[in-house]
């Protein structure tokens, strides 16, 4: 299993880590964007970082 946590930044120098998410350790991860349920979600990131725990 893999611990993965992302954190977000408004000016790309001070950074707040979030959730963190337990995923099977079986090839790459990626990241992607779940719309809860609506089509046409539309997401716009200044600055990402993930983190492996």
């Amino acid at each position: 299993m893999e611990a993965v946590r992302a954190a977000t930044s408004r000016d790309g120098q001070r950074w707040v880590r979030n959730g963190v998410w337990t995923l099977p350790a079986k090839g790459k991860l990626k990241i992607g964007l779940i719309s809860m349920n609506r089509s046409g979600a539309v997401a716009k990131f200044d600055y990402v970082r993930t983190y492996r725990d």
